[in-house]
């Protein structure tokens, strides 16, 4: 899940059912590329 959300008290809530990690933006591009090779790797 990309959100605009930073508050440090939301990210340490549960995630939404289905979401596998939760990033904030703007995210470093890369960071998003760290984060799709953790999840989907080859």
């Amino acid at each position: 899940m990309l959100t605009g959300f930073t508050d440090p008290a939301l990210r340490i809530q549960e995630k939404p059912a289905g979401v596998d990690m939760m990033l904030t933006k703007p995210i470093p591009q890369k960071d998003l590329r760290a984060a799709v090779a953790q999840l989907c790797p080859s």
